[in-house]
């Protein structure tokens, strides 16, 4: 897992909100204000990261896909509508699905 020197990268990064970078901050000892970090620093945010089994980044993405492609080896009515960009979740499909055909498109592949 790589985590980004700079702190402002750090809560850009996929998988973390807010609420778990002030955690993560409180954990680790860090000014909120500081920019670059320092390698104690980086090392101990490394091994909270790990501590707290904190998926980010590119792995996260890849356990969203293997998510989805398990609902179509299944054959699961929820694979189905994710295999051909339809709404999930009970949406109407004739006026309202943009955003739930854009949503469920960003991690097929």
């Amino acid at each position: 897992m790589n985590l980004p020197s700079s702190f402002n990268l750090i809560s850009k990064s996929k998988g973390i909100s807010k609420y778990t970078l002030s955690i993560l901050i409180l954990l680790s000892r860090i000014h909120i204000n500081s920019r670059f970090l320092t390698t104690q620093q980086y090392s101990e945010l490394y091994n909270n990261v790990y501590r707290l089994f904190m998926i980010l980044n590119k792995n996260l993405l890849t356990k969203h896909i293997k998510d989805k492609k398990k609902f179509f080896d299944i054959k699961l009515w929820k694979g189905f509508r994710l295999k051909h960009n339809l709404p999930i979740h009970g949406q109407r499909t004739k006026t309202n699905s943009k955003t739930a055909k854009k949503l469920n498109n960003i991690l097929i592949v």
